[in-house]
């Protein structure tokens, strides 16, 4: 049976709410998406106390999302609320209220569980392995130290963009006001000896929240980036230096004229761009990973594991593969189809290595462009391969770089044939380095040859040798059946290995003892 998962995050500058369908086979996927500028911090510096016209707005709100849920026939609902709520003194009368007029049911988290969500959020969808994680939020940041996947240190500052921009009135930043600001945090980051510690590691920085999200339109805008994915976006030190020369000179209104930053965010994002500012200065990071996964991935992952994997919490390895599987259930795809030519195309792929020499990131490419080689049957069974490559290019791919994800789609694309009219390559062409564009070529011809051998999908060629020569490149391949339909296709490929590799292809069938 289906089910329907909404989660709620009432943040302290946003409130979020996502829906999540669980159908029958475990796939899942995105059906709603809602964000709200809530505020709710607004005016909680100075009085530690809610604001009525605050409480008012998260109230709406939460009355919005909790019709969205009755229309999406949601089965299970998880809400938290952050710091603004557990920081003020009448958080918990609001609680109350809110359970009272909404009947939803929120629970407030501590900073440490904060930190662990949106770190769950971004370890299960970012191959990363080292890094310093923050989630800047409207009253609070959270802060974590990744050493091998693993939470090492982590911690929640009561600073947020919303009251650092209430306590030096930032909205109408100046030289003098940003100094201070800066001087503030760099104060509190200096009590963290962990993060004293790790300077000379250089760990990039992974930033979580509205401000590192529009810190990456903005620069995404500056170099009119083709691509619109924000997750898994980077920025080098050189370009947050740029923008945040952009956003310190700037009064408000020039603020507000800024492509890519949005307009609700303008009177807050000089306090934000201050904070990581002064995280890039302790922790000396070269870069800046956008991670537009947080808590409320978190919540779904640990939600989603416990219950249909009996997993623990934290599941951080094969993440592309197990997205690839997800999106191969979602779309009907044969899944023992797709995990033979997986295999096909990586022993093809291991075993001509001495004639491409593509390194081991040209082979994950291949192996999630296997899994999801058919998945355009889904939208028309003519002309698949273009249809797939069209569905990977706009799908969650976590765990690849943009640049690796275009490769997928690019290599599904030529899967047909090297004369298939697939002209996106050109678009992709932008995003690939080098030889790039002969590689995936090459992956292309590996995988339209695995799926060559398996083109009647019965499981009649079991196991492949390759063995190179000077004038061809021989398949062994032991099946069941006297002539596999699988070695004729695969023989109609001859002309492009000889493109390649100036080889002609040989594919010898070696019989299976039939047992006695």
């Amino acid at each position: 049976m289906s089910e329907r998962i909404a989660i709620i995050d009432l943040g302290s500058n946003s409130a979020r709410l996502i829906i999540m369908k669980i159908s029958k086979s475990g796939a899942y996927h995105l059906i709603y998406n809602q964000k709200e500028g809530v505020r709710l911090s607004e005016g909680l510096q100075q009085t530690n106390r809610l604001q009525p016209e605050a409480m008012q707005r998260a109230l709406d709100t939460l009355y919005s999302f909790a019709h969205m849920c009755s229309l999406h026939k949601v089965t299970t609902t998880i809400a938290v609320a952050t710091a603004a709520i557990r920081n003020a003194v009448n958080g918990q009368e609001f609680m109350l209220s809110i359970a009272r007029k909404t009947n939803l049911s929120i629970r407030v988290i501590s900073g440490e569980q904060e930190a662990h969500l949106g770190f769950v959020g971004a370890i299960n969808t970012l191959n990363i392995h080292n890094a310093i994680l923050f989630d800047l939020g409207g009253a609070s940041t959270e802060i974590t130290l990744i050493r091998n996947k693993i939470a090492a240190h982590r911690i929640s500052l009561p600073i947020g963009a919303v009251n650092l921009t209430e306590k030096f009135e930032l909205q109408d930043a100046n030289a003098d006001k940003i100094k201070l600001a800066k001087a503030y945090f760099h104060a509190e980051l200096s009590k963290l000896d962990w993060l004293n510690d790790i300077k000379k590691d250089r760990f990039p920085l992974i930033g979580i929240g509205g401000t590192a999200r529009n810190i990456a339109k903005m620069d995404q805008r500056q170099k009119n980036y083709p691509y619109p994915k924000i997750h898994n976006y980077v920025l080098t030190t050189t370009n947050f230096e740029s923008l945040w020369k952009t956003i310190s000179s700037a009064d408000l209104s020039t603020r507000a004229q800024i492509p890519g930053l949005s307009t609700g965010r303008a009177d807050i994002i000089v306090s934000g761009a201050t904070i990581m500012k002064c995280l890039f200065e302790k922790t000396n990071a070269q870069r800046l990973i956008i991670s537009a996964c947080g808590i409320r991935e978190g919540l779904f992952c640990e939600y989603y594991l416990s219950k249909y994997e009996d997993a623990p919490a934290l599941v951080a390895h094969n993440i592309t593969v197990r997205c690839a599987q997800n999106l191969l259930k979602y779309c009907g795809s044969d899944e023992q189809h797709a995990t033979r030519v997986s295999e096909f195309a990586l022993s093809i792929f291991d075993g001509l290595f001495s004639l491409h020499r593509l390194d081991d990131g040209y082979r994950r490419v291949l192996k999630v462009a296997a899994i999801l080689h058919d998945i355009g049957i889904s939208i028309n069974y003519h002309d698949h391969p273009r249809h797939g490559a069209y569905l990977i290019e706009n799908a969650t791919l976590f765990g690849f770089s943009h640049r690796e994800q275009l490769q997928t789609a690019a290599v599904v694309g030529l899967h047909g044939g090297y004369n298939v009219k697939f002209r996106r390559i050109r678009v992709y062409a932008d995003f690939f380095r080098g030889d790039d564009c002969r590689g995936i070529y090459r992956l292309g011809f590996f995988l339209a040859l695995a799926e060559s051998l398996d083109v009647d999908q019965l499981g009649d060629i079991e196991k492949l040798r390759i063995q190179v020569f000077p004038e061809y490149i021989q398949i062994t391949c032991r099946t069941n059946e006297p002539t596999a339909h699988g070695v004729r296709e695969a023989m109609r490929l001859n002309y492009w290995c000889k493109r390649e590799f100036g080889r002609s292809l040989l594919i010898v069938q070696e019989q299976i003892p039939t047992e006695v």
